[in-house]
């Protein structure tokens, strides 16, 4: 259960208010461009939670795509929180890229000619992370110009441990590099949360990028829906690309999860 939770309910939820209403995270939905934009949830308390505001936040926004329908954009993500056990294939960095890797093939045809040689397609195949990495930067490459992709990544902080620094460090510096790309066809938008504040990832994007919410309790502001900022997001999917969201286990993971919480709530 989230600590404390009856108390710091609201609060947290004006937090989300507040994010939605601030004109950076309004003006990256809207950009038509490629871009990265890291947001610390500010929540002490929080970090060892497997879901968080900002992971019902992230997940609020991805629903609210459907709204878009046949114009929905691209969208990729991936929630942490509900990838940390060690038996879990797709904990970690390495279960980050097989999970975005997985759910960008289901969106488009692509082409596999940079897996070039024996050796290459044996590493792919055992997971490794800088191979992972390449190809998923060659299949953003392939898709048509101008196309949507958001990119989700929520809880990135909960990977940040001594045994996976090196791992993080390869993805971070992958997704910096797409995000910022000028010669990128498609509109590659990188969401990335904390419940708190990250402290490793954020070191590798300039501080314009990154998005620090006001402590619970001090965010004054109205009412916004997601569905109210998506609207001017335009067409990205007019190429054959699917409009479905990107993991459907994670977010009926997350519904559960949500569950569970207001079960204990009324318990």
């Amino acid at each position: 259960m989230l600590v404390q939770r009856e108390a710091i309910e609201e609060p947290i939820r004006e937090q989300g208010t507040w994010l939605l209403h601030s004109r950076r995270f309004q003006e990256w939905v809207a950009s038509k461009k490629s871009e990265a934009l890291l947001v610390d949830g500010n929540a002490e308390g929080l970090e060892s939670e497997r879901i968080s505001p900002m992971s019902t936040l992230c997940a609020a926004f991805i629903r609210s795509f459907k709204e878009l329908r046949h114009s929905a954009p691209c969208q990729l993500s991936f929630f942490c929180g509900l990838h940390t056990a060690s038996v879990d294939d797709l904990s970690g960095p390495r279960g980050l890229m097989r999970s975005l890797l997985t759910q960008l093939l289901w969106n488009y045809q692509f082409h596999f000619d940079f897996v070039n040689s024996h050796d290459h397609r044996v590493l792919l195949e055992n997971h490794e992370l800088s191979h992972l990495c390449e190809a998923f930067k060659n299949l953003i490459y392939q898709l048509p110009a101008h196309t949507i992709v958001f990119c989700i990544v929520d809880g990135i902080s909960v990977y940040e441990r001594a045994n996976l620094e090196d791992e993080l460090k390869i993805v971070a510096s992958m997704l910096h590099d797409l995000s910022l790309d000028p010669h990128l066809g498609c509109f590659f938008k990188l969401l990335l949360t904390s419940p708190n504040q990250s402290r490793h990832f954020k070191k590798f994007f300039p501080p314009q990028m990154n998005i620090i919410l006001p402590q619970p309790g001090d965010c004054d502001v109205g009412d916004i829906r997601p569905e109210d900022i998506v609207g001017s997001v335009g067409s990205g999917s007019p190429y054959g690309l699917s409009s479905g969201t990107a993991s459907d286990d994670d977010m009926e993971d997350l519904e559960n999860e949500e569950s569970e919480f207001e079960d204990d709530e009324d318990g």
